[in-house]
């Protein structure tokens, strides 16, 4: 029996089978990332290929289907990420497996599965992409090819981005949020750590679907009363444990592009509680206040993005989208629709 259609994403979610192979001419370039960890093709684990993975975990497999791992990129809460070697094309790529550790753990593996029919559900040129999943020795894995560049995370270790490069980042995560939200996902945990951008132009990929649950709340595993994600850029919402919607993930959109723009957190805290109390009470300075370099269309954008009502953000990422492409050609932004 065939696996339903990655568009039917309700029954994709909840199938229980096994996921077969993306087929390949499906997958285009993608990146994966555990941690903000660099992953530079060949850097890792580089050299002969023949004998014992170097760095491997001992309790992973030295292969993967047609795979051999050569070495460990990063680890994650429950997953590890592997560099490995396709035997068939001879190319490098990013293997992504459940931590053996995790295995035993109640709604590891369906998380852990969720996150690769998620992510195989969305195809984008700004949403990470899948050549393959499957299982070996009991573990769920699945692989992506393995490309140069850093998390946003590490970029904005060196500060604040350009005025010009906040906008061009910020259009690519809003389309790759666009294209998931379109499908009926929200990603939930949009952060710089879950943000790639791909060497040597940059280009964003949206990474680690893992904590992502349907708008539409059909999901059974939607955790109402639950506090899920990162708080320095969860919503008001998410912070609370209610209902979430694609409006959340603005949210979190916002807060990146905050940071983005001015080289700090909109939502400071020395403990999680003080950074929930922050973002469901604290209205950050505006960004232009905090850098006068970046324009007023830009901050005021970013400002509505981080209204606490979800009902009084943008109305959606492909808008989004519209804005900051206006911004960037030193257009007005479209009006926003009044809140309901």
């Amino acid at each position: 029996m065939a696996h339903p259609e990655s568009n039917d994403l309700d029954a994709l979610l909840r199938d229980p089978r096994p996921l077969a192979p993306v087929p390949p001419e499906l997958v285009k370039q993608v990146v994966s990332a555990v941690s903000g960890v660099p992953t530079v093709a060949g850097a890792k684990g580089s050299g002969d290929s023949s004998g014992p993975p170097r760095g491997a975990d001992p309790a992973l497999p030295e292969r993967f289907g047609k795979h051999r791992v050569v070495g460990p990129i990063g680890r994650g809460g429950m997953g590890v990420v592997l560099e490995a070697e396709d035997a068939d094309l001879g190319r490098r790529v990013a293997v992504k497996v459940l931590a053996p550790a995790m295995a035993p753990k109640p709604g590891a593996r369906e998380r852990f599965d969720r996150e690769a029919r998620a992510a195989a559900a969305v195809r984008h040129e700004n949403v990470v992409e899948i050549y393959e999943v499957g299982e070996q020795d009991g573990l769920p894995y699945f692989v992506m090819p393995l490309l140069p560049g850093e998390s946003l995370a590490a970029r904005l270790k060196g500060g604040a981005l350009l005025p010009e490069e906040v906008v061009r980042v910020g259009r690519e995560i809003a389309a790759g949020l666009a294209a998931a939200h379109a499908v009926g996902l929200v990603h939930r945990d949009i952060k710089p750590a879950n943000l790639w951008l791909e060497a040597p132009k940059g280009r964003v990929k949206v990474l680690d679907f893992g904590l992502a649950r349907l708008a539409s709340g059909a999901d059974r595993h939607t955790d109402t009363g639950a506090v899920v994600g990162t708080a320095d850029y969860m919503s008001p919402e998410q912070a609370s444990g209610l209902v979430i919607n694609p409006r959340s993930d603005l949210f979190s959109l916002g807060s990146v592009l905050y940071h983005a723009a001015t080289g700090v957190k909109p939502f400071p805290g020395e403990t999680l509680p003080a950074v929930l109390r922050a973002v469901a009470d604290h209205k950050p300075p505006s960004p232009w206040a905090v850098n006068p370099m970046i324009s007023q269309e830009l901050s005021d954008l970013i400002e509505r993005l981080l209204e606490k009502r979800p009902e009084d953000r943008p109305p959606g990422a492909e808008w989004v989208v519209a804005a900051l492409d206006a911004i960037a050609a030193g257009a007005q932004a479209p009006a926003l629709p009044p809140p309901p």
